[in-house]
């Protein structure tokens, strides 16, 4: 058998017994769902300007409260405050640093085509490395 090498994809051979049959079965980790990957910022930062004028509705969407969103309305919309585009951005990246793991690909897009912004959901989808 070949070693293993780190950072490489290797397939995986498990039998799975069900009512007493046994069957292969190849997993490949190379393979996971894309869109349980963490969205990158740069990403966040690429999409914040399409987002703009819904990122209440993407706000509300990922999971803030009211409340949540008019902090960082005040924070950051306004004269000499950066705008809403600013807003949408640091709004985007409070809910990645909140969410950690869990801020993936598929989490954002869902919050984004709920949002009417389906174009900005498939762009989001199409950075996945």
């Amino acid at each position: 058998m070949a070693a293993i090498q780190p950072g490489k994809c290797h397939l995986q051979r498990s039998v799975i017994q069900m009512e007493s049959k046994q069957s292969a079965v190849v997993k490949n980790p190379c393979l996971q769902d894309s869109h349980d990957e963490v969205v990158d910022e740069k990403v966040l930062q690429d999409i914040a300007p399409e987002i703009a004028s819904e990122r209440k509705k993407v706000a509300r969407n990922l999971g803030f409260k009211a409340h949540e969103i008019d902090i960082i309305e005040a924070d950051h919309d306004g004269a000499g405050k950066g705008g809403i585009t600013e807003t949408a951005y640091q709004m985007l990246i409070k809910w990645k640093s909140s969410k950690g793991g869990q801020a993936t690909i598929g989490t954002l897009s869902n919050a984004l085509e709920k949002a009417g912004l389906k174009n900005v959901a498939e762009k989001v989808k199409s950075n996945i490395r």
